[in-house]
């Protein structure tokens, strides 16, 4: 079903944006199949960020060359009528070398690279990169009872009373309460939909345990039963095992709070500390001096406390029994919910490809609009054996999706849990789910069939998370050990063992595992970073991303230490890799024992091939693209054992060509032979392919019907990199590689691309106009760290291992004068990892009190941890704040962009509207710059670094 009234689509998001559900029936769905062409007519939850900034082609110089024209080239592409789509520079790689194959006499030496996403017009990131995104969704949306919001100390912040009213909040390292918090819940910060920074709980605090609970004894915190409204924490005090509960109760006039425990197997003489606290329930127990001393017994044992009557023991006769009917029935409610929690299903159909080529793309349609106001931005999916669907999405929930077949047309979606902290991954394993979050690698179990989950257990103690971090995941190998991306590298979790088993690379969010246990983490591009790829981690490899300081000859040293990726990803393929998938199936074609990695920036997916050369020293990779794209940004899939084919989930949220918040969709293997390359080997003078259906040998043996071309990417503190000549390192530009012949060999099997200029490289592309029909054409993308020897040639003639090229970048200073610095009002500033300019109390007073004449020296400290992560400083009257910072996105697609630490100065529009800047500060260093106030307005500090200028603003006023 496709919603594409306006007017509807209108009140649906202003509807969810102010939590006002309430009008629609509580079993009321939406689905939601293909989303509509107009952002403006589609059902989108996610904040409206898409802005058109422009839509001239201007590569005026490239006037002939039809390829850099980013209104051609889709004729053929269903999402051509997108928005998003309208801009974007499609198969440019694919469509260059068809021109050329087609325009001979127009090949010349060095050819355009890709020049950014939408051809450049728009910038570095394009129009869609959604950097400073903001939404309130998830705060408007139905959590459920229990939240696990808090990724460094793992607290869950638990609701009592019936409308959920009141928060608490728990520590469930140190298994005690924290605090009870009226009108309190979660809050989440609606940047980047609650991903990049941390959530804090927000209310009127009623009770505090500043200190208390087991004292110096460890506990082992086991999980938690959910059970209607309600939470049974399960955890052990050495060999104890404990059940603690809480519940709110009205006594005489005042609302206290009920904090109960259950021993099922007996204590063992343990101690509590507690404050303030009326105990009503418990047997033998003592409390003297705010410590409770329990009995040693080998019965079941139950306990509780009231906090919150100020010591008044009198009223709490009258509510004895209820309270200790509360405490003894713990034990009971750990065996699953006699009532469903959230028993709503949705049904719809779903939508088949009607493409006649060898894998196509089917949709299953989506509950977008559902009672719990839940988004549907889904972050991993897994099957069971029998073929039904568990979906987690970014917001907390997993979903079953069942009725899944080879029609799609009676898809059924039901909500199983709720209140996890951002699940990255999932996996289906003997009947119970895992799923990795910010913060823990938790089991979902449910315990008495009804569907729903009952009991999310804690299965690895050790590990601690971020709560700005983004974990991507899950995946896990034939040993049993769990893993999944930290910002401090690939995680290993094992029992309750935690180990990084590889070094961090730039905000990782993708990962796999191949079919040999090697494995895969996938970088972004940015600093350090100059392209986005895959790392494969194995034999005591070094992925190491160098600590950028800013100087040069630190630089050096650290270039010396980085290992190379197994695949540099070109930025008009892929310009952010998620997660990988092994596949598995015997009914997936030529796929069926591959590795697939999917695009979440592209919204596609790429065959990826490994070669290890004789005399090489690591694995070498090849892309191959799968034609089409998806609806969102695509981070996990799953082969589905009923059918067979790969199923992918994925969301929208930041950098990415997403035309809805989220998808389901199927790669459908549909029997057509295909021209995908299955092995391939890059020689000294040529380039070797193998196929398991044979190609037309008149088309593929002639050299004419070939294109190839090299580039490299180059290393160095700026954001990216663009794609260099490799014969000519300085300048820009694809390096051609002439075919000098084909052999066609195995009876069309296997094929040489005789190239003679090869040399190593971060990529050479390779095309072939093998069949006459759409999908018959060859294209991969290869990264050739090593060259193998010609197959007559004893020694290898050239140099054949590749030597990661990098660039040294000067910053250039403002020289400040003594008397300048003498006479100048100091006023201090921090910058930081969550991209915010930071004034304590004396820099805020300083700000206030600016008048015409003063001179100005700031001096801006970085104070972030992530290395590559720098702030520059620029001062204009804040009227001119859009027009500077756009500017400078501009100045992305300049390889020497960093030479001026993204200050746009050499841009005549806004030259003069830049007062005063500082040059890059990484981390833990810090930049001085003057700022003479020569006259009266509102003015603002930018941060210019790529991507941070709509976020990274302070204010001030001279006076």
């Amino acid at each position: 079903m496709q919603l594409t009234n306006r007017n509807l689509s209108s009140w649906l998001f202003g509807l969810f944006v102010l939590g006002s559900l309430s009008v629609l029936k509580a079993a009321e769905f939406k689905m939601v199949v293909t989303p509509a062409e107009k952002i403006e007519d589609r059902i989108q939850l996610g904040a409206p960020t898409h802005t058109i900034k422009g839509s001239q082609f201007t590569g005026a110089h490239y006037a002939d060359l039809e390829y850099l024209d980013i209104h051609k080239g889709k004729e053929d592409l269903p999402l051509k009528g997108y928005t998003e789509y309208k801009n974007r520079l499609i198969d440019f790689y694919r469509r260059q070398a068809r021109f050329y194959l087609r325009h001979p006499d127009k090949v010349t030496k060095l050819l355009p690279g890709f020049p950014a996403l939408d051809g450049g017009i728009h910038g570095h990131h394009g129009t869609y990169h959604k950097n400073g995104v903001r939404s309130p969704m998830r705060d408007n949306m139905d959590q459920g009872w229990v939240l696990q919001y808090s990724g460094r100390n793992r607290i869950y912040g638990i609701h009592l009373g019936a409308y959920r009213e009141t928060l608490l909040r728990y520590d469930t390292d140190a298994c005690r309460p924290l605090e009870v918090l009226d009108k309190g819940r979660v809050d989440y910060d609606d940047y980047r939909y609650s991903t990049a920074r941390r959530a804090k709980s927000v209310g009127d605090c009623r009770l505090s345990w500043e200190k208390g609970g087991w004292g110096k004894v460890q506990p082992y915190f086991v999980g938690n039963h959910r059970y209607r409204n309600k939470a049974v924490l399960r955890y052990r005090i050495g060999k104890t095992e404990v059940l603690e509960a809480f519940t709110q109760i009205e006594i005489d006039g005042k609302t206290a709070v009920v904090q109960a425990w259950q021993f099922p197997r007996g204590t063992d003489g343990e101690r509590y500390e507690v404050k303030d606290a009326t105990l009503v329930a418990g047997s033998k127990v003592k409390l003297a001096a705010g410590v409770l001393m329990f009995p040693k017994t080998k019965k079941q044992y139950s306990l509780a406390l009231i906090h919150g009557l100020g010591g008044d023991n009198k009223p709490v006769l009258a509510k004895r029994k209820e309270i200790e009917a509360f405490s003894n029935s713990l034990r009971s409610k750990t065996k699953g919910s006699d009532q469903l929690i959230w028993p709503h299903t949705a049904t719809g159909k779903g939508k088949l490809s009607d493409e006649k080529l060898s894998y196509v793309i089917d949709t299953l349609p989506l509950p977008v609009v559902n009672p719990y106001k839940s988004p549907m931005f889904l972050t991993g999916i897994d099957f069971d054996e029998d073929g039904n669907a568990y979906v987690c999405s970014l917001f907390g929930d997993v979903w079953k999706v069942s009725g899944i077949d080879h029609s799609l047309k009676n898809v059924k979606w039901k909500r199983i849990l709720a209140g996890l902290n951002s699940p990255f991954g999932i996996l289906h394993e003997d009947g119970v789910l895992y799923v990795g979050d910010k913060a823990e690698l938790v089991a979902l179990h449910d315990l008495n069939g009804d569907e729903e989950i009952d009991f999310v257990e804690r299965k690895n103690q050790a590990f601690k998370g971020f709560d700005r971090n983004v974990h991507a995941g899950l995946a896990k190998d034939k040993n049993g050990a769990f893993y999944y991306i930290t910002s401090k590298g690939m995680a290993r979790l094992k029992y309750d063992k935690y180990e990084i088993c590889s070094p961090p690379l730039r905000t990782a969010m993708g990962m796999g595992i191949t079919h040999d246990d090697r494995l895969w983490s996938a970088p972004q591009e940015g600093g350090a970073t100059p392209a986005s790829g895959i790392f494969e981690y194995h034999d005591g490899d070094d992925l190491y991303r160098p600590q950028m300081k800013g100087t040069p000859e630190q630089f050096r040293k650290e270039m010396a230490k980085v290992d190379p990726a197994l695949v540099y990803l070109p930025r008009g393929l892929d310009n952010s890799t998620a997660c990988a998938l092994a596949v598995r199936s015997d009914r997936f074609g030529v796929l069926g024992d591959k590795m697939l990695s999917f695009s979440y920036g592209a919204c596609a997916t790429q065959i990826v091939l490994r070669d290890r050369a004789p005399g090489a020293k690591r694995f070498q990779g090849a892309a191959i693209p799968l034609p089409g794209y998806f609806y969102s940004g695509i981070n996990h899939g799953a082969v589905n054992p009923k059918d067979g084919q790969v199923y992918v989930v994925g969301h929208d949220g930041w950098g990415s060509y997403a035309v809805a918040d989220g998808c389901l969709q199927r790669i459908r293997h549909t029997g057509r032979k295909s021209h995908y390359p299955t092995a391939f080997r890059i020689f000294e003078n040529g380039i070797q392919l193998d196929f398991e259906h044979p190609l037309d040998a008149k088309l593929a043996g002639r050299a004419d019907k070939w294109f190839a071309q090299q580039w490299n990417y180059a290393y160095s503190p700026a954001y990216g990199s663009p794609e260099y000549s490799v014969n000519n390192p300085d300048r820009l530009g694809h390096d051609h590689l002439p075919v000098k012949s084909v052999q066609v060999r195995k009876n069309g099997k296997q094929v040489f691309v005789e190239i003679p200029d090869i040399k190593p490289a971060m990529n050479i592309h390779l095309y072939g106009e093998t069949g006459e029909n759409r999908g018959e054409e060859v294209e991969i993308f290869l990264t050739a760290l090593h060259l193998a020897k010609s197959e007559n040639s004893k020694v290898a003639s050239k140099a054949n291992n590749l030597v990661l090229p990098y660039k040294l970048v000067k910053e250039r200073e403002k020289y400040i004068a003594p008397d300048d610095r003498k006479r100048a009002k100091h006023i201090v500033l921090g910058s930081n990892d969550t991209l915010q300019f930071i004034a304590d109390a004396k820099a805020k007073e300083s700000l206030k009190n600016i008048r015409v004449g003063d001179m100005i020296l700031f001096e801006v400290k970085n104070l972030g941890l992530l290395d590559a992560m720098a702030h520059n400083a620029i001062v204009v009257r804040s009227a001119d704040a859009a027009a500077v910072g756009m500017a400078a996105d501009a100045m992305m697609a300049n390889p020497d962009a960093i030479s001026f630490s993204y200050v746009p100065m050499r841009n005549k529009e806004v030259k003069d509207k830049i007062l005063a800047y500082s040059t890059l500060a990484y981390p833990r260093q810090s930049k001085e710059f003057l700022f003479e106030a020569k006259s009266k307005g509102k003015y603002s500090i930018l941060c210019t670094f790529p991507g941070h200028w709509r976020l990274m603003q302070l204010h001030f006023e001279v006076k």
